[in-house]
């Protein structure tokens, strides 16, 4: 994870929300027309989708179930959002090498004849899939 400080994720996100709230009360104070709100949901939807990428996990997986509930959210926010489905960057092999050896309480070569860690494609919802081979030489993808 990019940020790994949880004071430091807790505050970009109550931050960002916390200007989304803002955002929404002015508009609403000042009585803005339809097409300015439409520009507002775009501009808070682009907001929201960068900040989800930077802070990544559990995140990212909120901000994909949202882009999937169109009847809940104005279409200027979900057409921002929506590529959190398909074009998530796949994560660092090395930080899920490492997660996965601190489950285990085994190097992953004890486990694995051969890993191919790197990303061979990431599916909707951002499953990461990569290719292990077990000790008894029988191979298969992995979705992470």
């Amino acid at each position: 994870m990019k940020l790994r400080n949880k004071l430091v994720r807790i505050s970009k996100v109550l931050s960002m929300f916390f200007v989304i709230f803002l955002q929404i009360y002015w508009y609403k104070f000042r009585r803005k027309p339809k097409d300015e709100w439409e520009n507002l949901w775009g501009k808070i939807g682009e907001r929201f989708r960068k900040t989800l990428f930077e802070l990544e996990g559990l995140l990212i997986k909120i901000g994909q179930i949202l882009s999937t509930r169109g009847e809940l959210l104005p279409k200027a926010f979900i057409r921002q959002i929506e590529d959190l489905t398909d074009k998530v960057p796949p994560s660092n092999w090395s930080d899920i090498q490492e997660i996965l050896e601190a489950e285990w309480g085994k190097s992953l070569n004890q486990h694995f004849l051969s890993i191919i860690g790197s990303c061979f494609y990431c599916t909707k919802f951002s499953h990461q899939q990569s290719q292990l081979t077990m000790q008894k030489g029988q191979g298969y993808l992995s979705g992470i």
